[in-house]
């Protein structure tokens, strides 16, 4: 079974293994032509660089392959119409953060737990302090309880404005 074919992750050893299949070093350069030539495309043509054409029929070839048993169609890649929404932001002891909207989850979830902890002087407890865990774990649970019962596709879900605000993270820190 060491045939390169059935190993896990051939085709992620592929596209990011050094090509000697020894280690990497300081210096070395990853080059991704599939990558390049995928850019290339979307250049030159837009949207339809990716969502038709070959990188589409590639991606469709690929989910009818594919050991996950992907579902995606070209046809669904040139009916997809992707939307530009406003990132997430906060400021987190003076520094600008940026995180992703819905339907991602994982920029509120971040915003709300760096709003919740701001306040909190971790370097003073210690890394590694048992105080310090149990602010951050409680940080979190609280963060991933929001998450779980507001966040989803904003196209279908009303997502509650608060959750982002430094008012409603204190307001959970206290607990």
């Amino acid at each position: 079974l060491n045939d390169k074919k059935t190993e896990p992750f051939t085709e992620f050893r592929r596209v990011f293994a050094p090509p000697d299949g020894k280690a990497w070093h300081k210096g070395d350069r990853l080059v991704q032509p599939d990558l390049a030539k995928t850019l290339t495309k979307i250049a030159a043509h837009g949207a339809d660089g990716f969502y038709t054409g070959s990188v589409a029929k590639l991606i469709a070839a690929e989910m009818k392959r594919g050991k996950g048993n992907g579902l995606i169609t070209t046809k669904d890649l040139a009916n997809y119409r992707a939307k530009s929404r406003k990132p997430i932001h906060t400021i987190f002891r003076g520094h600008d953060v940026y995180g992703p909207p819905p339907p991602s989850s994982g920029g509120i979830t971040l915003v709300l737990m760096l709003n919740m902890i701001e306040k909190f002087n971790l370097r003073e407890k210690g890394r590694w302090s048992a105080e310090t865990n149990h602010l951050l774990i409680e940080t979190m649970r609280r963060a991933y309880l929001e998450r779980a019962r507001h966040l989803g596709d904003a196209d279908f879900v009303k997502i509650p404005a608060h959750l982002t605000t430094k008012k409603y993270a204190a307001k959970l820190a206290k607990t």
